[in-house]
């Protein structure tokens, strides 16, 4: 494990005061102008926090990739078959991309947090992010089947979301009260519960693209960057952070380009769009979560 923070740390701090000027936003503006708020955020920063993903590769995979080959073409192998399962299987594509997005989202959060990984707590990272997202689709639910049943073509109903929500509290509670009481996490509970139901709250508040976009920007996207540019450059400072832009420009133009592009073309189409939106999002996001669960495991 990592050395603890001290209480409330700075990028803590940024997350939490930027969660609650996004609950003001989400009071005071019509769910239309969240919306292209959270479009912009996830084009921004979210993409850009995956646009590294082809350096990591060559960093964490040089035993694995055969001979000299270019880390580019196992990616691009990875995109492409994620968008074929998306058209070809979409059920099943978007339960896993949910329960690896899961996982991801969850590991990330805790896993500077943790003693020591272990099989408990992957199963504890899975289930907070399963927490996080089912409590996004629990208060979102309407939103949420409409955009499942497009990608899916199959009609769902709230009890799946409902019985989602209920496992993902239930197995977080028990396995987070086994490692709080067993010593392998460390970490400031009362603070994690705060955050929940501030999530909670702005969950409730905001329309779904922003609620999902608060979380994945501020809580996820950001922390993700940091660790990133350690790995790669050692430390976090405004010059890595160049570092960064620079070598990752190139892809994150390309996916910008083609994000915006699609929204162009189906603006008055928000149901289609949105189905394309988010299978967009899972072609490029599954390698970055391959790719950072391996970056993990390396640390």
């Amino acid at each position: 494990m990592k050395s603890k923070d001290p209480f409330l740390s700075q990028q803590t701090s940024f997350a939490t005061i930027a969660t609650f000027f996004a609950l003001w936003i989400a009071v005071y503006f019509d769910a239309v102008t969240e919306d292209y708020m959270g479009y912009l955020l996830i084009i921004t920063i979210g993409i850009l926090h995956g646009a590294n993903d082809i350096r990591l590769i060559r960093r964490v995979f040089t035993t694995v990739l055969p001979g000299q080959m270019n880390p580019l073409i196992p990616y691009v192998g990875m995109v492409l078959l994620t968008g074929l399962a998306f058209y070809f299987i979409p059920a099943l594509a978007l339960m896993v991309f949910i329960l690896l997005s899961c996982y991801h989202f969850g590991e990330q959060h805790w896993i500077d947090k943790s003693v020591k990984t272990a099989w408990p707590h992957k199963l504890f990272f899975l289930a907070y992010g399963s927490l996080i997202f089912g409590l996004l689709f629990f208060l979102n639910a309407e939103e949420t089947l409409s955009i499942m049943e497009n990608i899916t073509a199959v009609d769902l109903h709230t009890d799946l979301l409902t019985l989602f929500f209920g496992i993902a509290v239930v197995s977080s509670i028990g396995l987070g009260i086994y490692l709080f009481l067993s010593r392998k996490m460390q970490s400031n509970w009362i603070e994690e519960i705060f955050l929940i139901l501030v999530l909670a709250l702005v969950f409730k508040m905001a329309s779904l693209i922003w609620a999902f976009a608060i979380y994945f920007i501020f809580w996820h996207s950001i922390p993700s960057l940091n660790d990133q540019i350690k790995l790669l450059y050692g430390e976090n400072n405004r010059l890595n952070l160049k570092k960064y832009l620079k070598s990752s420009w190139l892809y994150y133009i390309f996916a910008v380009v083609g994000l915006v592009t699609t929204l162009y073309l189906l603006r008055n189409q928000e149901q289609l769009f949105l189905s394309i939106f988010f299978s967009f999002l899972a072609a490029i996001t599954l390698p970055h979560v391959l790719v950072m669960m391996r970056v993990y495991k390396e640390e």
